[in-house]
């Protein structure tokens, strides 16, 4: 596969093999820790948890390995605490 904003690749022993497109963006985004988000890195960023595609067990993955800053601040939960926002923001587009 080749795509020019980057592909990520998750695998979920429940659901399979899961990708998601623009996800240069979506790491970038994450590495700015909430901080001079771009308009392309937050709606990559709000794709990761409003996508039908991607589990919450990929959306848990990113924050495990990145921190929730980015997300907080895409959703507007910047003064909430980063767990309880990422559980809302799961329970709210993923149903979990």
């Amino acid at each position: 596969m080749n795509h020019d904003q980057g592909i990520g690749a998750f695998s979920n022993l429940d659901e399979g093999v899961e990708y998601s497109l623009r996800f240069n963006q979506v790491l970038s985004g994450l590495r700015k820790k909430g901080a001079s988000l771009t308009d392309e890195e937050m709606d990559a960023l709000r794709q990761i948890l409003t996508a039908a595609a991607i589990s919450p067990a990929f959306g848990r993955r990113l924050v495990a390995e990145h921190e929730a800053e980015s997300l907080t601040e895409t959703f507007l939960m910047r003064n909430a605490p980063s767990e309880f926002a990422l559980e809302f923001l799961l329970r709210r587009h993923k149903g979990q």
